[in-house]
């Protein structure tokens, strides 16, 4: 399969452009200007994703693709935050179309957490939350909250949505992932974190008829219950939201000491062992695999303005979920690198170049960058067996 890595490459971008950034790139948008094809913006970010480097600094090693100014004014001018989120659900839709009929699952475990992107600047804006998740550096972070699909093996990004420092309740987020889902596929089961043990975030899952598991704090309560053992317990609360109180009703599940843990889980549902809650739970963990597994193509940018950051996490949501599709043949930093060689090879050559220049032992007398880089590839354009043309 990878051996026709060109194939792969080009065929990929061509599905990035067409898919979700071509009608922010297209020539035919109002506010473009027809110097760059779409084509010429996803590989800059392409680049910038093999390299997790600033697309700042990516930027202008390679004279045929747009520099970041250019690329930063088309997502800031020609895209809004709900339609980079209106274009993506499209493109998560098509594809979970696509593959349905390949995956033999009547109904799916989904996941909901938070991540945080590092920021380190010292200017602030109403997107940049005072978390810092310990980065060493970092001033602050930019938020998502996202759900994933968690099914066995399955990792699949189905929505992101970026949330800003001042920000509605949790479970007004969680309705519009949840509603989105269910439009995609059956839901077997919701896992939470405990930051999303809300009354809130259960009266949407209660109405919208879903299963859930919630980690939950070990108010004192709930440790009274653990006391006397493994049990599943009914707790009462009450909302107040719009001047209308609301008694709502959940299952505390607890189970004292198991594998070296007291676990607390709000749920609705009642298995016969409590130890089962444990085991779908820790299904929860293969979200947090998913961020770190998208952490190795981070797109880094000084860019303040929110729609360019949500633009670039979300490019990374896409390659990640492309992965999908070959991620039992390799892992996810070589499937980049398979996709993208020839032109991490291209920025290289511009970047030496421009380096020798800046040092004044190649002047510009000398043959152009574009040249040097083909006379190269012509000679060296075979790597590991895998031609490069």
């Amino acid at each position: 399969m990878y051996d026709n890595s060109t194939t792969m490459r080009y065929s990929v971008r061509d599905f990035l452009v067409s898919s979700l950034l071509l009608w922010i790139f297209s020539e035919k948008h109002p506010l473009s200007s027809a110097k760059y094809a779409a084509g010429t913006f996803v590989q800059l970010l392409m680049n910038a994703a093999q390299a997790k480097d600033y697309v700042e600094t990516i930027s202008g090693l390679d004279p045929g693709l747009p520099n970041s100014d250019t690329l930063f004014w088309r997502l800031s001018e020609c895209a809004s935050l709900d339609l980079i989120l209106q274009e993506y659900k499209k493109v998560v839709k098509r594809n979970i179309e696509d593959v349905k009929g390949r995956i033999r699952r009547r109904r799916f475990i989904i996941a909901i957490d938070e991540t945080h992107e590092p920021f380190y600047g010292k200017i602030k804006n109403l997107w940049i939350h005072d978390y810092t998740n310990g980065v060493k550096g970092a001033t602050g972070s930019y938020k998502y909250i996202v759900v994933s699909v968690v099914s066995g093996d399955l990792r699949f990004i189905l929505l992101v949505i970026p949330i800003p420092k001042i920000s509605l309740e949790k479970d007004y987020y969680v309705k519009e992932l949840l509603i989105f889902v269910k439009t995609l596929i059956p839901i077997e089961i919701v896992l939470l974190d405990r930051g999303f043990y809300t009354w809130g975030v259960i009266k949407v899952l209660q109405e919208l008829k879903l299963g859930y598991i919630i980690l939950v704090p070990k108010y004192a309560k709930f440790k009274e219950w653990l006391k006397k053992g493994a049990g599943l317990h009914e707790h009462r609360g009450k909302l107040n939201r719009d001047k209308t109180t609301y008694k709502i009703s959940t299952y505390i599940a607890v189970l004292p000491d198991y594998k070296g843990f007291d676990w607390v889980f709000a749920t609705n549902i009642k298995y016969e062992k409590i130890f089962r809650h444990v085991r779908y739970y820790k299904k929860r963990w293969g979200i947090e695999t998913t961020f770190r597994v998208q952490d190795e193509v981070k797109i880094k940018t000084k860019s303040l303005i929110p729609e360019i950051r949500f633009a670039l996490f979300v490019f990374e949501c896409m390659l990640y979920n492309l992965w999908q599709f070959f991620k039992g043949h390799v892992p996810f930093r070589r499937f980049v690198n398979i996709l993208f060689r020839r032109s991490i090879i291209k920025t290289a050559v511009f970047a030496v170049i421009a380096l020798l220049k800046a040092k004044d032992i190649l002047d510009d007398k000398g043959p152009p960058p574009d040249k040097i880089y083909e006379e190269l590839i012509g000679k060296f354009g075979y790597i590991r067996g895998g031609s490069l043309h």
